[in-house]
């Protein structure tokens, strides 16, 4: 059973850990992200842009939003919270948020945590990358920190089995680094 960190989610099978962002991390909101996302109809589901990679990846989507690779060894869930989030308008202020994340999830005793910006369209996000144990298994995860166009903050977290090899681990690794907005 493979075990998703996310944020503030209770899924029977995630493991909530807490890591959102609090009002020190958030900043202040130095620019705005106009527009809205368009949405692409696939048969009868309707996609965000950056959700299209995962079907030529084979990814099946859950009736709860989380996206499981064809094997069923790798997931990731998007979220979208309430929480304030600003939008990281530059590389500067992206880095010390993401210095912020990488002391909060330590502080959550997650082992191997790094946190890097990324550029993403009208922002920078911010790639938190951690191990944990549960249930005495280890996992690796992903998350991916954005804001939306309401400066709420919004995340994709993919999860797999520390030391994972299967193809979806790169897969879901691509998705995060270069397709996710």
């Amino acid at each position: 059973m493979l075990i998703l960190l996310c944020c503030g989610n209770s899924l029977a099978q995630v493991k909530p850990v807490e890591t959102t962002a609090s009002s020190t991390i958030s900043g202040n909101i130095s620019g705005t992200v106009s527009g809205t996302t368009p949405t692409f109809e696939t048969g009868f589901l309707t996609l965000e842009p950056s959700m299209q990679p995962l079907l030529r990846y084979n990814w099946l989507e859950a009736t709860d939003g989380t996206w499981h690779s064809d094997s069923d060894l790798c997931l990731i869930k998007e979220f979208h919270s309430s929480q304030k989030f600003a939008p990281q308008l530059e590389w500067d202020g992206a880095y010390a948020v993401s210095l912020l994340i990488d002391r909060n999830l330590e502080s959550q005793k997650l082992q191997n945590v790094s946190a890097e910006p990324l550029p993403r369209p009208e922002q920078w996000g911010i790639l938190a990358k951690y191990q944990y144990l549960a249930e005495g298994e280890h996992y690796q995860a992903y998350q991916l920190y954005l804001s939306d166009e309401n400066a709420k903050l919004h995340t994709y977290t993919g999860s797999s089995a520390a030391g994972e090899r299967d193809v979806c681990v790169e897969q879901m690794l691509r998705f995060l680094k270069f397709a996710a907005f």
